[in-house]
């Protein structure tokens, strides 16, 4: 009966032994110890590289944006193309959503910014006299072939305006200037041996003497203020400095040399003509470009063949005949 016992609970502790002994050479108790806070676990850091890339483009800008301009008019306005990142391509500018009655026209309607710098050229803007006063929107735009930017402009039209001038007279009153009064005084003497009576009026004092009697006169001093100014030396000095000083100027500007005429213009407007760089679509003065057409005529002053409606030679700058005169035609 107690080995029967004994058994019983020698099976309880043999089979607990053999428990722990698995637990302990499991898998799962050496994931523990390796994460135990006994334990330390490194771990590998990875970085990961981020390659970033840019694109080049361009943007467009207007200079104002916000005009005002009377009826019959023009007002001109800074385009600028500006390049980011490389970008070099050559832009092409025009205009739309343009109102009935308005022009724009392009000094250079194509331009090439340098590499992440900026270009810029001039719009003219034009109103007619008979569009009516308020407020309008248009677009300035620019394309690559492939990108395109947009810019809006608000014009603002006000009526022509008169204005007169008006003078006023002025009337300078005469100035009074008074000169200083002069009042005489009366000195009396008297003898060391005479007793003196003064009087507040100008009569004759009398002095009485113990052992005689003197009639004594009064002696009258008249002074008179000198009157104030400037000194005529001061003057003559002052005059010499001046005359000096114009003579040094007049010295110094004859002796300035004039500047060098400007260059000979290779291109000139046919409306206007003025000077016209040889890559302008329009000109810069009056904002007109030339005119197309297959009509020709001759410049009389050096033999070139251009537009029958020319004002002037777009080669020479001569003025052209007007329509009656004589004038050559190479038009067929």
């Amino acid at each position: 009966m107690q080995k029967l016992r004994n058994k019983k609970f020698l099976s309880p502790l043999i089979i607990s032994i053999m428990l722990f002994t698995i637990i302990v050479n499991s898998p799962v108790f050496a994931l523990y110890n390796i994460i135990s806070p006994q334990a330390t676990i490194t771990f590998p850091t990875i970085s990961p590289t981020i390659t970033l890339t840019l694109l080049p483009f361009y943007s467009l800008s207007i200079t104002p944006s916000n005009v005002t301009i009377e009826q019959g008019e023009q007002i001109p306005v800074t385009v600028t193309v500006s390049s980011y990142f490389g970008y070099n391509k050559t832009v092409s500018l025009y205009s739309s959503n343009v109102p009935p009655g308005f022009t724009i026209n392009f000094a250079l309607n194509k331009l090439t910014p340098p590499t992440n710098g900026n270009i810029s050229t001039t719009a003219f803007i034009s109103v007619a006299k008979t569009v009516e006063a308020g407020k309008y929107k248009m677009f300035i735009n620019a394309t690559d072939g492939s990108l395109k930017r947009g810019v809006e402009i608000n014009v603002s039209v006000v009526q022509i305006t008169t204005t007169s001038t008006t003078t006023t007279p002025t009337i300078t009153s005469p100035t009074t200037t008074s000169s200083p009064t002069t009042t005489p005084t009366t000195t009396t003497s008297t003898t060391s041996s005479s007793t003196t009576i003064p009087t507040t009026s100008p009569t004759t004092t009398l002095s009485t003497s113990p052992s005689s009697t003197t009639t004594s006169q009064p002696t009258t001093t008249t002074s008179t203020a000198s009157s104030g100014g400037i000194d005529t030396t001061t003057i003559i000095i002052i005059a010499i400095i001046l005359i000096a000083v114009f003579a040094a100027i007049a010295f110094f500007l004859l002796r300035k040399k004039p500047p060098p005429p400007p260059p000979p213009a290779k291109r000139y407007c046919m409306h206007c003509g003025s000077g016209m760089p040889e890559d302008a679509v329009s000109c810069p003065n009056c904002g007109k470009q030339p005119a197309g057409g297959p009509d020709t005529k001759v410049c009389p002053n050096c033999g070139s063949v251009i537009n029958i409606v020319a004002a002037f030679c777009p080669k020479c700058g001569a003025a052209q005949p007007k329509v009656g005169e004589k004038s050559g035609s190479a038009g067929g």
